[in-house]
């Protein structure tokens, strides 16, 4: 029980928390910030009101539980399937990129390098923490950077298991330390893959039945279970020696597959955003004031290195994997700090004398300023982007990726927007060109818009949710607007921004989940909800009823009464 804060603690934190946030909030900045700040405040080298920083961790730990588990939830199989470049061969170029600065560093410092090694894999570890909550805040997470912030970073935490088994190998003393240091690795990184391939092939078998039956008991039912599906996944993946980020990962994603997805998304939401704010305040905690202040210039340097020199060789990356120059600085920015893994690590490198305590105290500062200033660094992103647009012959690429098509030269208006050229999109699109209809297709995959482009027809790539791409879409001046995606979170965002530009253009949107989903959809400013499921059984209902010698009137009353009954 002594790992649990007392009442006190708990209260202390809360209040502070909740000071922090508003007073950034009203400079304008992100409440993280203040949630830092609050714990510098609070902990042993501050005020020391909480002395013991074990207590607030271990809330912090269910805070990045909860979170890990949302991702997961929001993201689906398929979209991190198209993330796999950049997932999967992302981590390498930058662990590539990043060699030539440890050698540079080793030349210059003079330190051993082992050490100076050991300290890059660390800085080349970017919080998936602190980039969910940064991108989510922006509403961002659902735009081309922010999945691919997400993707690398959920893979980019896979090494961290066969680094701290790699150095503590090679602190080891005898003759079989290498096969010793070869068997460990290879154990490690075959219980990860065991643990990813079992939990989820049962999970996605076993959990959506299971979260279907308990959802009919109520959504207190429904919250307990995944509450326990949540934490046992990221417990039982710590027991056996895997971060407890990939378990409530993995949790998240066997969740998603469920048709109960979005409720759970809803319930547990607020339960993550209170346990976060515990993680940033024993981040804060961590903090030693009198060593940043009497190592300022090592400080100093070391978060320059983090956010500026990491962010540029993840916007490299980025570019390398054929992202827009755009999407790539906007990926490299939202990265640019030190995973959470960065303490664990550090206090490993101490224990087996890889690092001494000097590099020690070093990346605990600047792991907690990087994190700090990410959200300054990322609401700088627009300036900066604009600064490289100005630069002379490679300007075009940092410009935001959008044509007009055959129109590029005129102003469209009484027009329909078609935000995703998917299948739905495409269907939607074919039906307005063979009746006349003037419209434009908004989509974010590069890939999607090439017959759009050859056909000549207008086009702007780039998300929806952004009021700038809607502005270059003619949004002011449009008839209507359909949304033809899934997916609640983004559907809801895009429909949030085009409301800020036009409160009373006609949106109709695609939308799955249950009643409670059309209603909030509606709620946030659609005007109608099309659900393809309830829509594809009032076609079942429709085609069975009349070939079972229903008349044809009592069919379309009936079906037409369901319909109202759905959509409210």
């Amino acid at each position: 029980m002594t790992d649990l804060p007392t009442m006190l603690d708990f209260v202390l934190a809360v209040v502070a928390a909740f000071l922090g946030g508003a007073v950034l909030r009203r400079l304008g900045q992100p409440p993280l910030v203040g949630y830092l700040l609050a714990g510098v405040i609070l902990g042993p080298s501050a005020l020391g009101f909480i002395d013991d920083t074990n207590r607030i961790a271990t809330l912090a730990q269910l805070g990045v539980a909860f979170l890990m588990f949302s991702a997961g939830t929001e993201l689906s199989l398929s979209q991190l399937r198209a993330m796999q470049g950049i997932a999967l061969v992302g981590p390498w170029l930058q662990f590539l990129l990043t060699v030539p600065f440890v050698i540079l560093a080793v030349v210059w410092t003079h330190w051993p390098v082992t050490e100076v090694t050991y300290l890059g894999i660390v800085v080349a570890l970017s919080s998936t923490t602190v980039a969910i909550k940064l991108l989510s805040q922006r509403g961002e997470l659902e735009t081309q950077h922010g999945r691919a912030a997400v993707a690398f970073s959920m893979v980019q935490d896979l090494p961290m298991i066969p680094a701290m088994v790699v150095f503590s190998a090679l602190t080891a003393a005898g003759d079989r330390g290498g096969l010793a240091m070869a068997g460990s690795i290879m154990a490690s990184v075959g219980k990860a893959v065991g643990f990813v391939v079992v939990t989820y092939a049962v999970g996605t078998k076993v959990v959506p039945v299971v979260l279907r039956r308990v959802s009919a008991q109520g959504d207190e039912m429904l919250l307990l279970a995944v509450v326990g599906i949540a934490l046992g996944m990221a417990y039982l993946s710590n027991l056996i020696g895997i971060s407890l980020i990939l378990g409530a990962f993995i949790a998240g994603l066997v969740v998603a597959e469920s048709e109960v997805n979005y409720r759970v998304l809803k319930q547990v939401g607020p339960i993550s955003d209170l346990f976060v704010t515990f993680f940033f305040l024993s981040v804060g905690m961590l903090l030693d004031v009198r060593f940043v202040l009497t190592h300022l210039p090592q400080v100093l340097l070391l978060v320059a290195i983090i956010m500026v020199g990491k962010a540029v060789i993840l916007a490299a990356v980025g570019m390398m994997l054929r992202q827009s120059g755009r999407s790539a600085v906007l990926f490299g920015l939202s990265l640019g700090q030190i995973g959470e893994e960065a303490f664990l690590l550090a206090q490993v490198g101490l224990a087996i004398g890889v690092l001494s305590g000097t590099s020690y105290s070093l990346v605990i500062a600047g792991a907690v300023l990087s994190i700090a200033l990410s959200p300054i660094v990322m609401a700088a992103s627009a300036p900066l982007l604009r600064g490289l647009e100005a630069v002379p012959l490679l300007g075009h690429s940092f410009r935001e990726a959008w044509r007009r098509g055959k129109s590029a030269d005129a102003q469209l208006t009484g027009h329909a927007i078609v935000c995703g050229y998917g299948q739905v999109g495409k269907e939607l699109a074919h039906a307005l060109e063979r009746r006349g209809v003037k419209y434009v297709v908004v989509e974010r995959m590069p890939y999607q818009v090439a017959s759009l482009r050859e056909r000549g027809v207008p086009y702007v790539l780039g998300d929806a949710a952004h009021s700038l791409t809607l502005s270059r879409a003619g949004i002011q001046q449009a008839a209507s607007m359909a949304v033809t995606f899934s997916g609640p979170a983004s559907v809801e965002a895009v429909v949030r921004s085009a409301r800020r530009l036009h409160s009373t253009l006609p949106i109709v949107v695609q939308g799955t989940g249950n009643e409670e989903m059309v209603e909030d959809l509606q709620q946030v400013g659609a005007t109608e909800v099309v659900h393809p499921n309830f829509e594809a059984s009032m076609e079942f209902i429709r085609q069975v009823l009349r070939r079972s010698g229903v008349p044809s009137h009592v069919v379309d009353r009936a079906v037409t009464s369901r319909r109202i009954g759905f959509y409210g």
